[in-house]
């Protein structure tokens, strides 16, 4: 079966992918994970396909917006 997931976040947000795209791939399963450059090796290493999505998550939540946001707690911003 090939499988994709897309994830668009920090570590904590794409490593559980990269574990269970591991796990299926030792099934026998094709895995494709789509997200930031700075996982490509990783995901290159567990023999799971890379796709990059553009932009870096650190970047946006170091800026403004992202500050605002992180800012505001559990609340919408």
């Amino acid at each position: 079966m090939k499988i994709t997931f897309a994830v668009f976040g920090s570590t904590g947000d794409v490593q559980p992918f990269i574990a269970l795209g591991n796990a299926l791939i030792k099934k026998g399963h094709q895995v494709v994970i789509a997200t930031h450059r700075s996982f490509e090796e990783t995901i290159k290493g567990i023999g799971a396909d890379f796709s990059l999505f553009e932009g870096n998550p650190q970047e946006m939540l170091d800026g403004n917006r992202g500050k605002k946001w992180i800012k505001a707690g559990n609340r919408y911003y």
